[in-house]
């Protein structure tokens, strides 16, 4: 069985932010959330005679962040987890071939990749994250 964990975190302020007559400091930077991990496991073991299955998934977790130097409330995203599955199978002479049933975003969760606001229009614009997917993969080699 493989194990994989991997833990960040990150403690951002700008001490001296004076730029065109704004003044950020004290602010945190943009894209920095202070707490970021994942952990992964995954097992292989036979099912039968020239055929392996592989069993896994994982968690990916990113704390909450702003978008804009403003730290502003409206253009910053809350934390996230993402949790992804995968079950495969290796088969064939040489273990040639394999298929992969996989799930991406699991609990299709809704996260945001960045959000931005037009204040002279009163408009917000948002890029979100992939909604859950699923699907298979073949593969051979030759």
């Amino acid at each position: 069985m493989g194990l994989d964990a991997n833990l960040g975190v990150l403690q951002t302020q700008i001490l001296d932010g004076q730029i065109e007559g704004s003044n950020y400091t004290g602010k945190e930077l943009t894209n920095s959330p202070k707490l970021t991990g994942t952990l992964a496991a995954r097992r292989q073991f036979p099912l039968a005679a020239g055929v392996d299955m592989t069993v896994g998934g994982d968690v990916s977790y990113r704390g909450s962040r702003y978008f804009t130097l403003e730290n502003d409330a409206l253009q910053r995203a809350d934390g996230y987890a993402v949790y992804n599955a995968q079950f495969g199978l290796r088969f064939g002479a040489q273990q040639r071939y394999s298929t992969q049933l996989w799930v991406k975003n699991a609990t299709n969760a809704l996260y945001y990749l960045n959000r931005s606001s037009f204040v002279n229009s009163g408009t917000m614009q948002a890029l979100i994250g992939d909604p859950r997917t699923v699907g298979i993969t073949f593969s051979a080699s030759l």
